[in-house]
């Protein structure tokens, strides 16, 4: 995820996961979506600050194509007795809840064909609820930038072939596999109006979802959230679902 100031870290919504997912949910035009509204994870910063979040708004669909969250930050969480160099330097920061957590700022516009993107992520096993708080001195793993470009938008056409080919339950036949490496041979030219996701070639592995994607002024474009086994291209949230969800934040 990543903080967009005033406590709010926007990442993908099924990165707020439950095990009650499957017991837990709400229709979304005929088909099922977790209610994520109340759920809480908890989150760390790359300076090692850790926070137990509460999800405040999601916008989210059961196709994926709408797949964003935002946690609000709550109370901070002490995984050591260990003081941090910044609360060695002022101490008056220990117990402060969003006192210097660096925060990023949204994109007005949406990245396009070809804009030169960056990603950062944790492609990381480490389950931070299931850690014993009181006995470990816990390093934060490692956080992967990567760079790559958006190549296009997923069409509707690609996304309804492949929601057809993932129904049938066999292999695709060769006419199946032509049609849709030809829709997606012309998602180049698909834009962020037309187009369901954004797609881009940063490298990203499991674990990076709800990482942001920023554009070349550093700003966030989107979020990513899956990728095509097919092509091989990621797949990341787009800015005009970002924006939606944010809008929904409670004033």
């Amino acid at each position: 995820g990543v903080h967009v100031g005033n406590g709010n870290i926007l990442t993908c919504a099924h990165v707020v996961d439950s095990r009650q997912d499957d017991a837990d949910e709400e229709k979304d035009e005929g088909e099922f979506v977790a209610k994520r509204l109340g759920r809480q994870k908890v989150v760390m910063f790359p300076s090692g600050r850790t926070f137990l979040t509460t999800c405040i708004a999601v916008e989210e669909n059961a196709s994926g194509t709408r797949d964003v969250a935002v946690m609000k930050m709550g109370e901070e969480i002490v995984l050591s007795g260990k003081k941090r160099k910044h609360e060695e330097d002022d101490p008056a920061n220990c117990n402060s809840t969003n006192n210097h957590v660096a925060n990023a700022t949204v994109a007005i516009s949406p990245a396009t064909s070809g804009t030169h993107l960056f990603c950062i992520g944790n492609p990381s096993n480490i389950n931070l609820e299931s850690i014993n708080h009181d006995n470990i001195e816990f390093n934060p793993p490692a956080w992967h930038t990567s760079v790559g470009r958006c190549v296009g938008y997923r069409s509707k056409r690609t996304q309804s072939l492949i929601h057809d080919q993932d129904g049938r339950g066999r292999a695709p036949t060769r006419g199946e596999k032509k049609a849709l490496n030809d829709a997606q041979s012309e998602e180049m030219n698909i834009g962020p109006e037309a187009g369901l996701s954004l797609l881009h070639s940063c490298w990203t592995y499991w674990g990076h979802s709800g990482g942001p994607i920023f554009n070349e002024a550093g700003r966030v474009c989107g979020l990513h959230s899956s990728w095509d086994d097919r092509s091989g291209l990621r797949i990341s949230q787009k800015l005009d679902c970002i924006q939606d969800c944010l809008y929904q934040i409670p004033t």
